[in-house]
């Protein structure tokens, strides 16, 4: 068994607050120090897995500068071409972090999804 984390917004959190999101939530906030626009690290890959997390619904999220809780980040569009590349780089984040931990993958189709299911089984 194991569970279903619905919705991150773990590019963005990455991208927007240059977090490494392979480290533990620990390290993450001591190397985040005083960041108080950031808010308190409270997920990371490593924490996600000893938690038995099995699947993320990750998300694309880009957050417009006009929006009244925009925080103080890089990430912030002001056109919708900003906003598409903003997206994008989330997107090729996910790659990245695929290309980079084995134990990562994407799924995009019921044959990934039956295909982790079965790696599940039994734990």
């Amino acid at each position: 068994m194991f569970y279903v984390d619905a919705h991150l917004d773990l590019a963005f959190i990455a991208l927007n607050h240059k977090r490494d999101l392979r480290l533990p939530v620990s390290d993450i906030r001591l190397r985040d120090g005083q960041k108080p626009k950031a808010g308190i690290a409270t997920v990371s890959i490593p924490d996600l897995k000893a938690a038995g997390v099995g699947l993320v619904f990750a998300t694309l999220f880009v957050e417009p500068a006009a929006s009244p809780v925009a925080n103080d980040g890089v990430y912030l569009y002001h056109n919708a071409d900003e906003a598409h590349q903003q997206a994008m780089a989330q997107f090729d984040y996910y790659h990245r972090l695929v290309d980079e931990d084995p134990s990562i993958r994407l799924i995009g189709d019921a044959i990934g999804l039956n295909e982790l299911l079965t790696s599940w089984q039994g734990t």
